[in-house]
């Protein structure tokens, strides 16, 4: 009789799990390379709502999913930044800072001279639909709003963008 006792209790918090488990795969819907790109809408580092849909504007997208406490991260802003003003006819850069304070990534974006797009991801959420396991991650979207890369290469971004001939 002690058993039943004990596996009852085990056997209710399993369900429990599973339900809850089953109910989160149905509200998230994963990034997929060809795929249209999961929409989303963040804040930006000045309190305005951004959504994917709003950058995709006849353009191609860049999400730097990134952080402030990275090396790597930071190595990128810059090379970003200075792909982002010479092939701003082509392409947006936009950086989603990963779970940091507003404060900080401004002062951060301030120091560094950064002029593309800033959005938060304060809660993860966004970085876990891309597939974000550890930074920084670069995903490529075309204008029509399909993953074509879901981590490309910062050196190979500027490669890319030099010979892609429908941009």
């Amino acid at each position: 009789m002690s058993g039943y006792k004990i596996m009852k209790p085990i056997v209710i918090i399993s369900l429990i799990l599973s339900l809850s488990v089953l109910g989160c795969e149905q509200e998230t819907k994963l990034a997929v390379i060809g795929d249209t790109a999961p929409n989303f809408s963040l804040s930006d580092i000045d309190g305005n709502k951004v959504s994917l849909n709003d950058l995709l504007k006849g353009k191609e997208v860049i999400l730097n999913f990134w952080a402030s406490w990275c090396p790597e991260c930071r190595k990128e802003t810059t090379v970003l930044n200075e792909i982002a003003k010479k092939y701003k006819d082509k392409i947006d850069i936009v950086g989603i800072n990963l779970k940091e304070s507003k404060e900080n990534v401004q002062s951060f974006v301030g120091s560094k001279g950064i002029g593309y797009k800033m959005l938060l991801d304060t809660k993860g959420k966004i970085a876990r639909q891309y597939g974000v396991i550890s930074l920084p991650v670069n995903v490529l979207i075309n204008k029509e709003g399909l993953v074509k890369n879901l981590n490309i290469d910062i050196q190979q971004v500027e490669s890319y963008l030099r010979t892609e001939p429908s941009l």
